[in-house]
């Protein structure tokens, strides 16, 4: 009874604000071979992507519109296992605090994958039942290696979504070692990429423009081909 109680305190407060929302899940790799380079400027992309949002008068709609959940990995040591982890459960930006990853573990990818799917399915309930408008959810992938476990399940969940058209997902790999075609089983729309480290900033920079134009577009608009264009701009590595 508390669960539900709680749960429509949430709705309720949600509810208060009345922009429509935009649904995002950051997957981000969080496992051993992210360690040094890789994990220092995933780190500093998303504080300046924090800041880019929070910051800036320009981006100042998408403070209140665009609704975030980061996810990451954690190791237990007694298990000697690596879990999926909310690093940020759901909540818009405004009321965000800036993660910060350390890097350690395996790629336990499919897992939490499903997890991201949980949540945005739960997330959308909680839209319904306020009343509140929101966009097609959006799932991006930052990863530099193979899955340490099966995601047999997580791609087929995410392919069915995405060809309902209820989820984009947009994968990167970073660096030479993982194998694309594995993020690539997760999304229908032959977009995975893989980049350098370097290039890691013009992936937040795109999901920046990219809520931008969500948020301007009408509610009924299919926004998905115009951010897909800009996604394909982004640099092979």
């Amino acid at each position: 009874m508390k669960i539900l109680f709680d749960f429509n305190n949430e709705v309720e407060k949600e509810a208060e604000n009345p922009m429509a929302r935009i649904p995002v899940v950051i997957i981000a790799d969080t496992s051993s071979s992210m360690n040094g380079e890789k994990i220092n400027t995933l780190n500093s992309e998303i504080e300046n992507f924090y800041k880019e949002i929070n910051n800036n008068s320009k981006n100042e709609i998408l403070k209140y519109s665009l609704d975030l959940a980061v996810l990451g990995f954690k190791f237990d040591t007694q298990a000697r296992e690596t879990y999926p982890t909310v690093v940020n459960k759901f909540s818009v930006m405004e009321s965000q605090k800036t993660p910060t990853f350390n890097a350690f573990g395996h790629t336990p990818l499919g897992s939490t994958v499903n997890t991201a799917i949980d949540m945005l399915e739960k997330r959308k309930e909680m839209y319904k039942l306020g009343g509140i408008q929101y966009y097609q959810p959006m799932l991006v992938i930052i990863s530099d290696g193979d899955p340490t476990d099966s995601i047999e399940s997580a791609a087929k969940r995410a392919i069915e979504l995405s060809l309902k058209r209820k989820l984009s997902v947009y994968p990167v790999i970073i660096g030479d070692d993982g194998n694309l075609d594995n993020l690539q089983r997760f999304t229908p729309n032959k977009i995975s990429k893989r980049i350098r480290t370097e290039d890691l900033p013009q992936v937040f920079k795109w999901l920046v423009s990219s809520a931008k134009k969500v948020s301007e577009s009408s509610i009924n608009f299919d926004i998905n081909v115009n951010i897909t264009k800009d996604w394909n701009d982004i640099i092979n590595g």
